[in-house]
């Protein structure tokens, strides 16, 4: 019998989390990247909140990717194993 996955919220938020991460990491890259060359505060920020906004849908394309190709792997190896498993007999 084949298990069935659902998309709950906790899967959900695997993508959500990936997707807050990643635009974290975009939005500090880009702070210090003008913070280094010197540009104007105003247009370093512009800058970052772009990067983040980009790479928080980027990650939740990605995380969701991520979250559905480990599904059907999981799925995949369940079923070989179910394959595997003799057949119980039932009755005496």
């Amino acid at each position: 019998m084949p298990r069935e996955f659902s998309g709950s919220v906790r899967t959900i938020s695997v993508a959500g989390h990936f997707a807050f991460r990643l635009s974290l990491i975009a939005f500090a890259t880009a702070s210090l990247r003008g913070l280094i060359a010197g540009v104007d505060f105003s247009d370093a920020l512009k800058t970052a909140l772009v990067a983040a906004a980009l790479f928080y849908g980027l990650g939740l394309i990605v995380g969701e990717l991520a979250r559905r190709v480990i599904e059907e792997h999981v799925q995949a190896e369940f079923d070989r194993l179910d394959d595997r498993t003799p057949a119980t007999k039932s009755g005496p």
